[in-house]
């Protein structure tokens, strides 16, 4: 049986600093997670690629033409995960050190770190869908150019 409010007063109140700083924090918190979750997904993927490659060049019956058009898409694939997996460490850095002095500044702080991690993540995650998509062409190279 779903509640129902019927009477509901609020009254306007200032949003506490401890509350601003919490939320702040969560979304750093989970900016971060995201970030790992993009390095593991990038190190599994990394792993893949180099196995794949290894794969390619153990096996004789391919001509190096064939080869070299294989390889570009798998090592630029290579190139953009270790850049992902760049990014999404450095976003889990502390840039600068800040000289607390007032709430406001120490929020504004807060706010600037959690903006420039988000960026970096953002960035990582570009890097991993790019990767993805060599790593896609690269195999359709490989299945359809034989």
């Amino acid at each position: 049986m779903p509640i129902r409010v019927v009477k509901e007063v609020h009254e306007d109140e200032d949003v506490d600093f401890h509350t601003i700083i919490q939320i702040i924090e969560t979304n750093r918190d989970r900016v971060r997670t995201i970030g790992n979750m993009i390095l593991t997904v990038c190190g599994i993927i990394l792993s893949a690629t180099f196995a794949f490659l290894l794969f390619l060049f153990d096996k004789g019956t391919i001509d190096l033409k064939e080869r070299v058009m294989m390889v570009l898409p798998f090592g630029g694939a290579i190139f953009t995960n270790l850049l992902s997996i760049y990014f999404g460490i450095a976003s889990s850095f502390l840039k600068t050190r800040y000289a607390v002095s007032t709430k406001i500044n120490m929020i504004t702080d807060l706010l600037t770190l959690f903006y420039s991690e988000l960026r970096l993540v953002r960035i990582s995650f570009i890097f991993l869908i790019l990767g993805l998509l060599l790593i896609t062409v690269g195999t359709f190279i490989f299945v359809f150019a034989r």
